[in-house]
């Protein structure tokens, strides 16, 4: 791990370190570095720049090694993942023991997109690290809580039919 931290960020932290900053520099400097991930989405980028950028303030960032599973099938843990840096593989399981890789995903791409709206979905593939991979995670949890100041991107989301109704909300 202590070489693969100085191997590819010469031992920098910038998590550690962004959490100690006043909010304000954080969500700016989180929408510097990673707010493209939801401006440049096709649903996400319709919402209001606002709440994009308080959207990009909620990024928890992970690395993860080749070979290492983000997410498996079914799991309903309320994220979406953007790609950073990295390959994912989206495995179709067939069994507990073997699956096929119909396609993978790069820098850029992204998966969750229903599970991060909806708390109550489940993951449709497993995904999984093909090389070391920069991931950042958008948990439901961390920013539902601004749609209602939002009425017009709540609407987009919901004509969509990706958010979760209230009565279902958790």
């Amino acid at each position: 791990y202590i070489w693969l931290l100085w191997k590819n960020n010469q031992g920098e932290q910038m998590p550690s370190l962004l959490e100690r900053t006043p909010y304000y520099l954080k969500e700016a400097i989180l929408n510097s570095l990673f707010g493209y991930h939801l401006q440049n989405h096709p649903v996400l980028g319709r919402f209001h720049l606002d709440l994009l950028r308080q959207m990009a303030a909620s990024f928890k960032q992970r690395i993860y090694c080749a070979g290492d599973t983000i997410t498996f099938a079914n799991d309903l843990d309320e994220k979406m993942y953007f790609i950073h840096d990295g390959i994912v593989e989206v495995i179709n399981e067939d069994s507990m023991t073997t699956g096929r890789v119909p396609k993978q995903l790069t820098d850029g791409e992204m998966f969750g997109l229903e599970q991060g709206l909806n708390p109550r979905k489940g993951h449709f593939y497993t995904y999984r690290a093909k090389k070391y991979s920069v991931i950042l995670m958008l948990g439901y949890r961390s920013w539902c809580h601004l749609l209602q100041f939002f009425p017009a991107s709540q609407a987009i989301a919901q004509s969509l039919g990706l958010l979760a109704a209230k009565e279902d909300s958790i």
